[in-house]
């Protein structure tokens, strides 16, 4: 829930950023433009760099290229805009850097951003832009789900790996700490029943490795 309602608060304010900014004429669009931009420079390079706090690094990433975005198309005739389809990749992108649902956030945004707008100009292309816009949607949180779904797998394959990699450690350091103590007492059949013990564990990290691999 935490989750949903950071990334909800991260897509809107680019929106509102860009709303308050562009409802001002005495503030230059450019200005803007060359901050978001700059920012969003900044964010992408520490990330690339840098690899902690990731998570407030992508919510500040998703804020400028939203914001980016969404100023781009209102000062070029806004649902008229030539660049309207960059909503359709920021779509795909935020699905992607954040959670899935990021995309359905993205298209209730614009709706209640660009909507008002097809009312005094409602051509039956704006009309098609914003149904295209939710008909991608789901795409877009279909394949934020795979990545998301490729991610814990991947996460629980290496924390298996480390179970597995801990338990086979103990186990040889045991074996070895018998042998070293009862080396004496033991049988010949009893030691190589340990060293047996020894090889398989060997075997198994080995395999487990493959399987990660």
């Amino acid at each position: 829930m935490a989750s949903f309602l950071t990334q909800t608060i991260t897509i809107i304010s680019g929106f509102l950023l860009v709303f308050f900014w562009t409802k001002d004429s005495n503030q230059s669009d450019t200005i803007l433009l060359a901050g978001l931009v700059i920012l969003y420079l900044i964010f992408s390079f520490t990330n690339s760099q840098d690899k902690s706090n990731q998570t407030i690094k992508k919510h500040m990433t998703a804020f400028t290229l939203t914001g980016l975005i969404v100023l781009i198309i209102t000062i070029t005739e806004g649902i008229n805009s030539i660049f309207f389809f960059l909503f359709y990749f920021l779509a795909f992108a935020l699905a992607f850097a954040l959670n899935a649902e990021a995309a359905f956030i993205l298209c209730f945004c614009v709706l209640l951003f660009f909507f008002p707008s097809t009312e005094s100009n409602q051509t039956i292309a704006n009309l098609i832009k914003l149904a295209s816009l939710l008909l991608l949607a789901p795409f877009a949180y279909f394949l934020g789900k795979e990545k998301e779904t490729k991610y814990l797998r991947a996460l629980q394959q290496a924390e298996g790996k480390q179970t597995i990699d801990a338990a086979t450690t103990t186990i040889k350091q045991d074996v070895a700490t018998v042998i070293k103590s009862e080396a004496k007492s033991l049988k010949e059949i009893d030691l190589t029943v340990l060293k047996d013990i020894v090889t398989q564990t060997d075997r198994v990290r080995e395999k487990n490795e493959e399987i990660i691999k």
